[in-house]
């Protein structure tokens, strides 16, 4: 299925430069498969669930990209679905290193998995859901940073979780 291509990551939550990317991506492949997945390196602040609905109000106009959680390891969801490419955003030299070196493991451990490396727009690179995290826990404004929708979104949960 060369046609599909598979975005994985943590997504906690859903930013301006993941759907630049979901778009670009979009543009490319005949399907894109949003995978939220678990980071066991991060404190999620929003369960699985609530990612995958954010990321569905965020791509709900693009007709080629869907959701769907896991919470085992990538190489296993690609080859459960028999997918060979993975799509990353790179931000920076930091996202690039790491990322490469991603490809190179996932590869070693699966030997078909090919990564693909599209650049995020260049007033995106400093946004990233760590940041929009700090802001939300100050309780600022998410303008600029996530989708519009996201952010209503955003605040319909935390003032949910906070009662």
């Amino acid at each position: 299925m060369k046609n599909v291509v598979v975005f994985p990551g943590s997504f906690d939550p859903v930013t301006i430069g993941h759907v630049d990317i979901i778009k670009k991506a979009s543009e490319i492949f005949d399907r894109v498969i949003v995978l939220v997945m678990k980071n066991v390196q991060k404190k999620g602040l929003f369960s699985y669930e609530q990612r995958k609905i954010l990321i569905e109000s965020a791509i709900e106009d693009i007709d080629n990209a869907s959701v769907q959680i896991s919470t085992g390891t990538l190489v296993d969801f690609m080859n459960e679905h028999s997918l060979e490419i993975i799509v990353k955003g790179l931000r920076n030299s930091e996202d690039f290193i790491y990322e490469r070196d991603m490809a190179y493991i996932n590869k070693k451990l699966s030997g078909n998995i090919k990564t693909l490396f599209l650049l995020t727009d260049s007033d995106e690179i400093m946004i990233s859901s760590s940041v929009v995290r700090e802001l939300i826990a100050y309780g600022m404004s998410l303008k600029g940073f996530v989708p519009k929708k996201v952010e209503d979104k955003i605040w319909e949960i935390v003032d949910e979780q906070s009662v």
